[in-house]
């Protein structure tokens, strides 16, 4: 699926506290992007936090990327930022509402004939 120099996870990379539903079925990452999380997730939090030493080309390039050393080039780095920015920003919720104020009706019964 990906270059084999990077490492996948020892496990499936899973959010629920900001994703609960999933990657997949959070609107926010494509199939293939969500299944790059899943398969690389760990390994690549573990590398963003200094908990595992990165081996080979690939992952000391990702190092330098998650440090902003280096621009995003590859699928995984890019995902990686973008969770990075969706994880830690603040989710907005808008609601629409119609600020004008509408006065009951005199009478309940009364309905208007056109």
């Amino acid at each position: 699926m990906y270059d084999s120099e990077f490492r996948a996870g020892v496990r499936d990379f899973v959010d629920s506290r900001r994703f609960g539903r999933g990657f997949s079925r959070s609107g926010d990452f494509t199939i293939k992007e969500s299944e790059l999380l899943t398969r690389y997730g760990h390994t690549m939090a573990q590398l963003a936090s200094g908990e595992l030493t990165p081996v080979g080309e690939q992952e000391h390039r990702f190092v330098a990327v998650v440090a902003g050393l280096r621009p995003p080039t590859s699928a995984l780095e890019r995902v990686w930022l973008k969770y990075r920015q969706l994880s830690e920003c603040r989710r907005r919720l808008f609601c629409v509402q119609d600020s004008r104020s509408v006065p009951p009706p005199s009478d309940p019964y009364l309905f208007y004939d056109d």
